[in-house]
């Protein structure tokens, strides 16, 4: 499921897109009713064994942007937690904008606890930072923007 970007199922989670007045929004919990509907339905549908779910909580892609995330992305994540999906696709803030308060670690803190799950990171990805990060987390690193850019830089110089 795609829950990242701005998309349909973002801009539920996302206090600065949902200003409705009805049961999916307000508080964290409402906010996230949507998202957890849609969800339970795919997994009833296809089983969990075969569903991933990508977010993007710093994200500011379609005027997407929180001021803190944390609160809301921790609750889903918990919820997503207790389905046991495939995998959980986390995109990273760029390495700049990256702090000691604003990161997704908190995540993988609450997701490395689903068995046989995984949890992948994307989007600030170097060749160092993938493997600490894959040495350090134990996670899945995974490459979009810098790979189709620059092939040659991404796997020519590593031994796999």
């Amino acid at each position: 499921i795609h829950g990242a970007n701005g998309y349909l199922i973002n801009q539920f989670i996302q206090d600065i897109s949902n200003q409705h007045t009805d049961e999916y929004s307000g508080s964290i919990k409402n906010c996230t009713r949507f998202t957890l509907k849609v969800t339970n339905a795919v997994v009833e549908a296809i089983g969990a064994e075969r569903m991933g779910f990508q977010i993007s909580p710093w994200g500011v892609f379609n005027n997407m942007s929180m001021a803190d995330p944390k609160p809301q992305f921790s609750y889903l994540v918990k919820q997503l937690c207790k389905h046991k999906l495939v995998y959980i696709h986390v995109i990273e803030l760029m390495p700049a904008k990256i702090t000691a308060d604003k990161n997704n670690d908190y995540l993988h803190d609450i997701w490395k606890g689903v068995k046989g799950s995984t949890f992948i990171s994307t989007n600030r990805h170097t060749q160092n930072s993938t493997i600490e990060t894959a040495d350090s987390k134990g996670v899945l690193v995974g490459f979009g923007r810098l790979f189709i850019v620059f092939q040659s830089v991404t796997f020519s110089k590593w031994s796999i």
